[in-house]
């Protein structure tokens, strides 16, 4: 095991830990057919169609879930991540190219008739990764939960797949760079995507996070607070799988 990796994987548990203690324990799953009924379980509306079983295939091992379950087993907290294979030069192409995979449904949005407005879409390239559906129980968001939460699922991405950068969208709501930060990602694109209707109507903008991964490395390095005990590291590279 490289240095790097064990600085990973002893990051990543300490963050199990330090969610575990707060009531929550953590499971991470790479079953996707499994996807759609934990959503269902948080009583979520429909998923996006980049990680919406019944839109897309995603091969074994592209796509994993962190779910977290309280003392009852109740599900308090879930989100997902998949490798995304951007057949252009640039994230900021395929998102143009793709726009439907983004959209969320049921809002009478029409992909087509809308715009990709992200500047630092255009500068990401490589092995990306797309993060996606972050929930947390309501008598839970007043914890500090997110971020840790959100920490470990990067951790599990960079131990299995060494993407280069990890990106996602926020809601109107959760577009704020402090916040962004906060949880892990470099920075927060106010307003990168503007949906319309077919008629031209304006929805809503979505601001656009990403993190890179030297950054992804410098928080693991620095393990913001947390306590690593090296001793109980797993190789990196294996993948945690849960059911």
């Amino acid at each position: 095991m490289g240095s790097e990796g064990a600085t990973v994987v002893a990051y990543q548990q300490a963050l199990r830990r330090s969610v575990h203690a707060t009531g929550v324990t953590l499971e991470v799953h790479y079953d996707f057919s499994g996807w759609a009924r934990a959503n269902a379980e948080a009583g979520r509306g429909p998923l996006t169609p980049v990680i919406d079983p019944g839109r897309v295939s995603i091969e074994p091992g592209r796509f994993f879930s962190v779910l977290g379950r309280d003392a009852e087993g109740r599900l308090s907290h879930l989100q997902c991540a998949r490798i995304v294979d951007l057949e252009a030069p640039n994230l900021g192409e395929h998102l143009i190219t793709r726009r439907d995979l983004y959209c969320s449904p049921g809002l009478g949005i029409d992909p087509w008739s809308s715009r990709v407005k992200s500047r630092v879409a255009g500068r990401l390239n490589g092995r990306a990764v797309y993060h996606g559906d972050l929930w947390i129980a309501p008598h839970w968001r007043q914890s500090d939960l997110a971020p840790r939460t959100v920490l470990f699922l990067m951790m599990e991405a960079l131990r299995s797949w060494s993407p280069d950068f990890l990106f996602g969208f926020t809601l109107p709501v959760t577009s704020n760079r402090s916040f962004a930060q906060k949880i892990g990602y470099r920075d927060c694109e106010l307003d990168a995507l503007a949906w319309h209707r077919g008629d031209g109507s304006w929805v809503r903008n979505e601001g656009f996070v990403w993190v890179e991964r030297k950054t992804l490395m410098a928080h693991a390095k620095s393990r913001y607070g947390f306590p690593v005990d090296r001793s109980e590291a797993r190789p990196f590279g294996e993948r945690t799988v849960v059911g």
